[in-house]
């Protein structure tokens, strides 16, 4: 049998280093970033209010994702014993070292959006 000499050589990646895949688990989601830059702008905040802001969020995914933020440690729910009961989400120190990040996220999508701005308008 012939030998497939011509066959493509396959690229070899580095892989990837712990801290970025661990990074990529507790970040990826489609409402993490939201919720968290939601969250990290301001004072602390009632289920309902973060759902208000957030337009296309369901009640049950946003449950979901506060749990699992909270979970993960980048939350901090605080239950208050009143009636009506009350609950408020603030983001940890953990969360709030993300705030450069996120910050850059917003610098870049907005270099972005006016780039592709102006690509359409050639």
């Amino acid at each position: 049998m012939k030998n497939n000499t011509n066959a493509k050589m396959t690229a070899v990646h580095r892989p990837l280093p712990e801290e970025i895949i661990l990074a990529h688990r507790v970040l990826s989601g489609k409402w993490r970033l939201i919720i968290l830059w939601h969250l990290c702008n301001g004072e602390p905040q009632r289920f309902g209010e973060i759902k208000k802001n957030i337009f296309g969020l369901t009640q049950h995914v946003l449950t979901i994702t506060l749990r699992d933020l909270e979970q993960e440690g980048l939350i901090r729910r605080e239950a208050f014993s009143e009636v009506p009961s009350r609950v408020e989400y603030s983001v940890t120190d953990k969360a709030q070292a993300l705030r450069p990040i996120l910050a850059a996220m917003y610098t870049w999508g907005a270099q972005y959006i006016n780039v592709t701005e102006y690509l359409k308008s050639e």
